[in-house]
């Protein structure tokens, strides 16, 4: 057994070469071992402490990748002692790994065990894995606790039938994470927990109700005057503890302070027992006790907000992908703090030093709001979108100016995560979602100054803002077709050959989205027009697009009668 451990652990190291051959041959090996066989290997060498850290972590991603596809397939022949060792090594590993990076891995294996032992019939055949997840939540040790929301996260449903009589637990460790003051990653893998878990149960609205509260330890929450409005905005969870850990003597000051969060100081110094003697003390936090800074500090983070946190960090997205995984699911569960969402959403997108890829996650947020809740976007948005639209725009104008770009016989497509891409899209979901009535005024607003603009990239931008909207707009742009083409006629002659391309894509896309009316309307100006362009054996790539093939339905069907 020894010899043959030994000889699995030197295929691990293999499966990690470089060289294709040699790791398609330790791949060949390792296929064909027998399932249980890879089990007993791997489990054994995520316990073997002289194993390197890359080889315990392909140890843990290939017992993962066992049970989530062959699970059924060994687990049910093992005895019962087999399968209660097998259990309790898989929680051992999880408790007993040092290295982060490993940890993790092991917690998305331990989580994939736990699926599969949750029955058809949401029996949870695992009770010690629930035990162990509460074990882990109450640990003094913080990667014990993340470990928890990690295994949690993986698998919100593990609760199964019995869910209903866990509900104020899974709560309450939840809102005891958001505020934890020992790790920021703890406080992180709660927000991912909790929306696993709302994702998990989106069509379930009591169960939603149920986590409202614990939305604020998302978003930056705002403190007001006087005990009770400083009461409110703490999470019942940090309420508990001034209750239960600290002394309450005195009472608290309410009397108006202005600068950061001062009801909150007072707040911990009846808390702590003493009362400073000066709002200048107070605002600067000189507290008395390493209680009373432990609740400030508490405080302060949950105030802060977690995902603003992530984003002052910039080292991990995922929890702006939450909200918009829950934007688009359950769009209504983020009522009560979606104007604190959108105010962050906005100062992540205005924010031209932050890296793109943010901004587009926090453009998403809103843009998603817009589709699946646009009422409620409208009334609670109402003072972003003015702003929003604008800062979308301006988006589309970051395009290169490439000198061989008109003609360029290899047509490159857009890069999908490129600023320009991201923005167009973004204003034809908005101008579909809010409507005509909410967008069309910002377009009428913005769009005459860029097309005025001596830079051609703002003229660019502006032209296809107007293709963008149209669908969307359709009503509003109707009434005043005639004013807007009297514009973006007179810019396929534009000195910029990017800009007569644009102009070229805003004919063609509104003679699609204002048909047959736009033929009509308009046939004995563009016809013209368009073989004006046509004649522009400089710019080939502005000439094909004017042509049959790119506006096969303005020049075909409806100008040329075919």
């Amino acid at each position: 057994m020894a010899a043959n451990q030994e000889q699995f652990h030197l295929l691990l190291n293999t499966l990690l070469s470089t060289d294709n051959t040699i790791r398609s041959g330790a791949e060949d090996t390792y296929n064909n071992l027998p399932v249980g066989s890879k089990v007993t290997y791997l489990l054994a060498a995520l316990h073997n402490a002289t194993m390197s850290e890359e080889a315990k972590q392909m140890a843990a991603v290939l017992l993962r990748r066992v049970f989530s596809s062959e699970f059924l397939e060994f687990y049910p022949k093992l005895p019962p002692d087999d399968q209660k060792v097998l259990k309790e090594q898989v929680l051992l590993a999880v408790q007993q790994e040092q290295s982060e990076s490993i940890r993790k891995k092991v917690c998305d294996m331990a989580a994939e065990v736990a699926r599969n032992l949750i029955d058809d019939d949401g029996n949870n055949q695992w009770p010690e894995f629930l035990n162990f997840l509460f074990q882990c939540s109450n640990s003094p040790l913080p990667q014990m606790k993340e470990s928890a929301l990690r295994m949690f996260t993986s698998v919100p449903g593990v609760f199964g039938n019995q869910q209903a009589n866990y509900l104020d637990i899974i709560k309450q460790m939840i809102q005891k994470a958001l505020v934890d003051t020992t790790s920021y990653e703890v406080r992180f893998q709660a927000v991912r927990a909790v929306s696993a878990f709302i994702l998990l149960h989106e069509k379930e609205i009591p169960i939603q109700k149920h986590f409202h509260d614990v939305l604020p330890g998302f978003m930056q929450t705002r403190v007001g005057r006087g005990r009770k409005k400083v009461r409110e905005s703490v999470p019942a969870t940090l309420v508990a503890v001034e209750h239960k850990d600290v002394p309450a003597t005195g009472e608290i000051v309410t009397d108006g302070i202005e600068n950061m969060d001062c009801g909150v100081v007072q707040a911990v110094e009846r808390v702590g027992g003493v009362a400073s003697t000066s709002a200048e003390e107070r605002c600067k936090g000189r507290l008395n006790s390493e209680a009373q800074q432990t609740v400030l500090y508490a405080y302060i983070n949950y105030s802060k907000g977690v995902v603003l946190e992530s984003v002052e960090k910039q080292d991990d997205d995922a929890l702006l992908k939450c909200l918009i995984d829950l934007s688009e699911t359950t769009p209504k569960f983020l009522r009560m703090q979606l104007d604190a969402i959108l105010e962050l959403c906005m100062k992540i997108v205005s924010n031209e030093d932050m890296p793109d890829s943010w901004r587009h996650l926090a453009l998403e947020v809103i843009v998603t709001m817009s589709e699946t809740a646009p009422a409620m976007l409208r009334k609670v948005g109402a003072k972003y979108i003015p702003l929003l639209v604008p800062i979308i725009l301006k988006m589309m104008t970051d395009i290169e100016d490439e000198p061989d770009w008109s003609i360029s016989d290899e047509i490159v497509d857009e890069d999908n995560d490129s600023n320009t891409v991201v923005a167009e899209s973004a204003l034809d979901r908005l101008a579909c979602g809010l409507g005509g009535k909410t967008i069309m005024p910002l377009i009428e607003q913005n769009i005459p100054s860029m097309l005025a603009n001596t830079d051609w990239k703002y003229r660019h931008a502006a032209l296809m803002a107007l293709s963008a909207v149209g669908e969307g707009c359709h009503k509003q742009m109707e009434t005043s077709l005639p004013q807007i083409m009297n514009g973006v006629l007179n810019f396929l002659s534009d000195p910029h050959p990017r800009v007569r391309y644009a102009s070229c894509n805003a004919i063609g896309q509104m003679s699609t989205d204002f048909a047959p009316v736009f033929e009509k309307k308009f046939h004995d100006r563009v016809v013209p027009g368009l073989l004006m362009v046509l004649d522009d054996n400089d710019n080939p790539r502005v000439q094909a697009h004017a042509g049959l093939e790119k506006n096969p339905r303005l020049c075909r069907e409806n100008f040329l009668g075919e």
